[in-house]
């Protein structure tokens, strides 16, 4: 049984007697970090620390996001930032993960950024209340994601490199197929990999042998893992930039987004997105996934895929790609495997006529104008989520963006993504420290990932 506590009895914000303290102990009730935090939703009201000044704000948020800055041979400079404020041992951690890299190839020196994200949606409040969420479908943790970002940037250069020679002159549409290329064939190595080392005939197998099977963790986990990178899966965004620094190219699976601003000599923003989202609620993703399962109704229920996943292109997430068996057989069978067994079990004898989530990137390509300070922003679905109820149009949002990059005094040093993602947490100073520090029991936002690079 909860006890409520009545309003006068529940605690005070405490007041600092010392000048040095820079805070306050304040509390949150339900509702404060949005309409989806009702009363059942915690034991409210719960203590936050509400900072007094905006440079003790900054120390805090230093503190606790993880950053970085990249400067890159060529002069490209890469802010980067990834935050999840809730570290509690509940915590399973923050399953975001990026890479910035330079590889120097026979035609020149080229930019490489990657940003994937492993994370359910039922990280962020709004998604706590879906019993469908991605991650009881098993698109949650970091093993696709790790992995995405530690072998895909090698496969990408390889097909780069193939491609390419040393030819200086070829196509951005070559470009752009090397890229889409690479991703499918590095999400079809998921597959193969996990086919290799898997009975030919487990079809025929029992739980208990197909047990012994895939939880070999105790011996190394040669099968265990192979088996997760397929079950769990990965909403990446890649940017390629090439060595005159005039061609850049964005791929895209999922929700993760990827803006750019430039900034002219008469000092105006040019503003434009550079990616576009694939999810289950977007029209043109539900008319091809039901093109492709023809009087399915289930292939898209509730807006999800299957009725559990919300995007409809990943990394992984084979149990939306391989025919059901290897759900029933395979994925069910890995202890640990899916936080919410039933779900994957719906989604098995909703899967008729696989693939329904698919590994075909989207791939844009931009010229870049030499002449302007471009800022380019690469980040997880964390950072939109920061801004719900606040901004929805993505016009305003993505000008919002460029706005806060381009500002000469941030209060961070210059650091691009610190100044984005405190933005993002609250338009004052109250808001922010809440946000930031309020001492929940469960993660209260998603996991949030931000790279702006200056070319």
């Amino acid at each position: 049984m909860r006890i409520r506590i009545p309003p006068l009895f529940r605690r005070q914000p405490t007041t600092p007697t010392d000048p040095n303290v820079s805070f306050v102990v304040k509390q949150a009730f339900a509702g404060d970090l949005g309409p989806f935090w009702t009363e059942d939703t915690a034991d409210w009201p719960i203590d936050y620390i509400s900072y007094t000044s905006e440079s003790a704000f900054c120390e805090a948020l230093k503190a606790k996001a993880t950053t970085d800055i990249v400067t890159i041979p060529n002069g490209i400079v890469a802010h980067t930032l990834t935050l999840q404020p809730f570290t509690k041992p509940a915590s399973t951690g923050n399953e975001d993960r990026h890479t910035v890299q330079c590889w120097d190839l026979p035609s020149g020196q080229w930019t490489f950024v990657g940003v994937s994200d492993g994370v359910c949606d039922s990280s962020a409040p709004a998604r706590y209340l879906y019993l469908t969420s991605p991650c009881d479908a098993g698109h949650s943790g970091h093993e696709t994601s790790e992995y995405t970002v530690k072998l895909l940037p090698t496969v990408i250069r390889s097909h780069l490199e193939s491609t390419l020679g040393h030819d200086l002159e070829a196509t951005p549409g070559a470009v752009g197929d090397a890229l889409s290329n690479a991703i499918q064939a590095f999400d079809k190595s998921l597959e193969d990999d996990l086919k290799a080392v898997i009975p030919e005939n487990f079809e025929s197998l029992g739980d208990e042998e197909l047990q012994a099977v895939v939880n070999d963790q105790v011996t190394g986990g040669h099968v265990y893992t192979r088996v997760i990178r397929c079950m769990r899966g990965a909403c990446s965004v890649i940017i390629v930039i090439d060595p005159s620094k005039e061609n850049l190219w964005s791929v895209n699976l999922g929700d993760c987004e990827a803006v750019i601003g430039e900034k002219g000599l008469s000092g105006d923003h040019k503003v434009s997105i550079l990616t576009s989202i694939h999810n289950a609620t977007i029209a043109a993703e539900k008319e091809r996934i039901h093109a492709d399962h023809p009087g399915q109704e289930e292939a898209i229920l509730n807006n999800r895929v299957l009725g559990a996943l919300e995007p409809t292109r990943a990394i992984g997430d084979h149990s939306f790609k391989l025919p059901a068996v290897y759900t029933e057989k395979i994925f069910l069978n890995a202890q640990p495997g899916f936080r919410v067994p039933r779900i994957a079990r719906q989604v098995a004898t909703r899967n008729k006529t696989p693939p329904y989530v698919s590994s075909v990137p989207e791939v844009q390509h931009r010229k870049l104008d030499k002449f302007a300070t471009s800022k380019v922003i690469v980040a997880t679905d964390g950072l939109r989520d920061l801004y719900e109820g606040r901004l929805s149009a993505t016009d305003d949002l993505i000008k919002r963006w460029v706005h806060v990059v381009m500002e000469e005094d941030d209060g961070f040093g210059g650091h691009k993504a610190l100044s984005l993602a405190s933005d993002g947490l609250g338009d004052d100073l109250n808001t922010k420290s809440m946000r930031l520090t309020v001492d929940l029991d469960q993660a209260w936002l998603d996991d949030t990932t931000i790279v702006v690079m200056t070319i």
